[in-house]
């Protein structure tokens, strides 16, 4: 007997939720309060480094990159020190005093203190010296206390002035792991542009400026815009806390409202840390396990992706449970760059998931 079969399929579309942890705990790899032995301190350094290269390496005063220490505890003395303030002696004419003559109008010298304007909308060069010259907190930890430069300005900013409207340049450095986040986001949008098996994307980032979560864009085949709006986000962009189920939320809502019939509905959900709103982490983690609930009753499948030592695992593995998905955990290690083939490696992996359909 000759027999024959025959059988066509094709790719089945996929419309994807990419749904990004943007709290304020995505750039604290490049902290100096993650240092923990030799090996993250010189990898910490060096990422400061390159992040004030990425800034343009600005100028104030008379600072230098590596800190120098200076001893006096007052503001002004230090401000001096460091060439953020100038004084100069102007003559004019003016009332004085002068003893058994009183007050008399002539010449006089007067002392004028000219201050370099700090350059961003939040904070003051009075808020970072009082950072550095504390006896507790990152600086101190790490043996920069009254050393004042531009690494510890630097770390002054992501870990205090981090939000985009308090120092919005963040968006530019190569701070992590928000960096190794965009990197490999990029990558998966290119991807599936190169196989072209009509996929689109949306994004959503957590938090918002309601500590809640964002659409940043709606589901597009233009999948260079999602590249372009996860480049220019920086950690804590609207918000410090960590709102995963509102994250989860926001997605499932843009595959309600307008993803395709006949596509498959996914969710990519990653977070570093832990679930922190609404109403603390008990409240937090059980909002997000009911949002995952919400989008398995409606067929939405969740794919998380937990990164880095602080990250929820067992929270980011029920969810994926929850909604037949699958979980992927990047621990991370000693150095900033460990995780990152690791990361690309998933993204790759889940643009490669593609469901078939038979066709004939």
């Amino acid at each position: 007997f000759d027999v024959a079969a025959e059988a066509i399929a094709r790719y089945q579309p996929r419309d994807i939720a990419v749904v990004l942890d943007f709290s304020g705990s995505m750039n604290d790899d490049s902290e100096l309060k993650s240092i923990t032995d030799q090996d993250s301190r010189d990898a910490i350094l060096a990422n400061l480094q390159q992040i004030y290269d990425d800034l343009d390496s600005p100028e104030y005063g008379d600072m230098q990159f590596e800190p120098v220490y200076i001893s006096s505890t007052d503001n002004e003395t230090i401000k001096e020190q460091l060439g953020l303030v100038t004084v100069t002696q102007v003559e004019g004419t003016g009332w004085s005093w002068v003893r058994g003559r009183g007050w008399v109008w002539g010449p006089v010298t007067q002392t004028v203190r000219t201050e370099i304007e700090y350059p961003y909308p939040s904070g003051s060069w009075d808020d970072y010296i009082n950072y550095v010259k504390s006896s507790y907190g990152a600086p101190a930890n790490a043996g920069y206390q009254k050393k004042y430069g531009y690494l510890t300005l630097i770390n002054y900013w992501l870990e205090k002035k981090d939000n985009y409207d308090q120092t919005p340049d963040l968006w530019k450095v190569s701070a992590q792991p928000v960096k190794a986040v965009k990197d490999a986001v990029s990558v998966f949008m290119n991807y599936i542009q190169e196989v072209d098996c009509d996929d689109r994307a949306a994004l959503v980032i957590y938090n918002s400026p309601s500590a809640a979560a964002k659409l940043e864009s709606g589901l597009t085949e233009n999948l260079s815009i999602i590249q372009d709006l996860v480049q220019h986000r920086q950690a804590a962009h609207y918000h410090d806390t960590t709102n995963i189920g509102a994250g989860i939320r926001e997605g499932y809502l843009e595959l309600d409202s307008n993803a395709r019939v006949g596509a498959k509905k996914v969710i990519v959900l990653m977070t570093d840390g832990q679930a922190n709103e609404p109403g603390g982490t008990t409240n937090a983690k059980q909002y997000a396990l009911q949002q995952a609930a919400a989008a398995a009753e409606r067929g939405y499948q969740i794919v998380t992706i937990s990164l880095g030592n602080g990250a929820d695992t067992d929270l980011m593995r029920d969810i994926a449970e929850l909604t037949n998905g699958a979980h992927y955990n990047i621990p991370g290690g000693s150095s900033l760059n460990d995780y990152e083939d690791e990361l690309l490696a998933v993204f790759r992996r889940i643009a490669d998931d593609r469901p078939l359909l038979l066709v004939k």
